[in-house]
């Protein structure tokens, strides 16, 4: 389960594709986030509507997934600001 205040869709299609069981957005009120984590406690994935497991976002995720671990780690790093 990811909380995150990014709501951009290929950025919840990825996380969605790394294998997260579900998605709440930051800015959901309590009703919506008890809603949501009861749902996944249920067995049952829980992202935002609209979001298709089909559509690519340019491939970002494949290519991610296809760096070896040391590439992953300064990508990482990168990102962070090192």
């Amino acid at each position: 389960m990811v909380i995150s205040a990014n709501e951009e869709p290929n950025v919840i299609r990825q996380v969605k594709s790394h294998g997260a069981f579900g998605f709440i957005p930051k800015s959901s009120d309590m009703r919506e986030l008890m809603r949501s984590l009861n749902q996944v406690l249920a067995g049952e994935p829980c992202f935002p509507e609209g979001i298709d497991d089909h559509q690519e976002s340019d491939g970002l995720h494949d290519k991610i997934a296809s760096l070896t671990p040391q590439q992953y780690k300064v990508l990482h790093m990168l990102a962070e600001g090192c």
